[in-house]
């Protein structure tokens, strides 16, 4: 792991995640291009034309298959990664877990994206914490996923679930405790049961009915 820098790094780190959420490299652009056009936009707004030599940010590309594209004052990496779908999750993950361990703090720019990148990505970042690389901060920005659910969307949403869904599960579930005899027979048949029988019944429900509201709460 690399010494911090002069200055605030972590007020650095937070100054580049705002200039990458704002940046948007040309479409036609791969590879090495990527990286100099990135390299350019992060030392063109990080250092004004009036700072001295020794004010300014170290701002420079780095090479190799597994390196960051480009790093800032020898601490702070910035990884381009394409389309979530077109490698490996692990291959993904054990980049960005060899530049955990060169770097204090990680940038990772999503680009490229395309339909179905949504679950993929949400894997890599779940599973990519500042912990588990060792880091100081991970931050991960860039393009949208075309079509993707709701970015508001917090951690604990459920893929596929919907409040609709839910409501109609429920509805199902509460029509058919009321068909039959109705409420009050079922109970009078339930009190009828030997004990195991009806504790077993009436846990049955309550557990229906805790699985219910975690649903509720967890699509709200």
């Amino acid at each position: 792991m690399t010494d911090p820098g002069e200055g605030d790094p972590e007020a650095k780190f937070h100054e580049v995640v705002g200039l990458l959420e704002d940046w948007s490299p040309d479409p036609e652009d791969r590879g090495v291009e990527v990286s100099r056009g990135l390299r350019r936009m992060l030392d063109a707004r990080l250092n004004a034309e009036e700072s001295s030599r020794w004010d300014r940010d170290i701002v420079e590309r780095q090479r190799g298959t597994l390196a960051a594209d480009v790093t800032i004052n020898g601490e702070i990496a910035v990884a381009v990664l394409g389309s979530a779908r077109t490698a490996a999750v692990s291959s993904i993950r054990s980049r960005l877990s060899l530049l955990g361990g060169r770097y204090n703090y990680l940038v990772v720019y999503w680009r490229d994206a395309v339909d179905d990148d949504g679950d993929a990505r949400r894997l890599i970042e779940r599973r990519t914490t500042a912990r588990s690389i060792g880091v100081e901060g991970i931050v991960f920005v860039g393009e949208e996923v075309p079509g993707d659910a709701d970015p508001s969307d917090g951690p604990f949403s459920l893929p596929g679930l919907t409040t609709g869904a839910v409501a109609v599960g429920a509805a199902v579930g509460f029509g058919l405790f009321l068909s039959a005899d109705g409420v009050v027979r079922g109970l009078d048949a339930i009190g009828g049961f030997p004990p195991l029988a009806r504790a077993f019944v009436l846990g049955s429900g309550l557990l229906f009915c805790s699985v219910l509201g975690l649903a509720l709460l967890l699509t709200r």
